[in-house]
């Protein structure tokens, strides 16, 4: 996974397949990162509420899961708070 894109952890996480990433699958997900030592625990943390706010944010997706677009906005908005 070190080369992996954003769309590539996404596809990973989405273990349903549907396209968009539940609450659980997100969980799942984010304590596989901090168990493999891809992040820290306070980051993975972070993450999960972050992403968690970005919720339903786009009407055309999975109501109540983080579809592809929502993730690519969090993550972009993350970015610009960062800069």
């Amino acid at each position: 996974m070190d080369n992996a894109t954003d769309m590539d952890i996404f596809n990973k996480i989405d273990v349903s397949g549907n396209g968009a990433i539940s609450e659980q699958e997100g969980f799942n997900g984010l304590y596989c990162m901090v168990q493999y030592g891809m992040m820290e625990e306070e980051q993975a943390i972070f993450m999960y509420e972050w992403l968690g706010e970005h919720v339903d944010g786009d009407k055309d997706g999975v109501m109540g899961e983080l579809d592809a677009s929502e993730m690519e906005h969090a993550l972009k908005a993350l970015d610009e708070l960062e800069k």
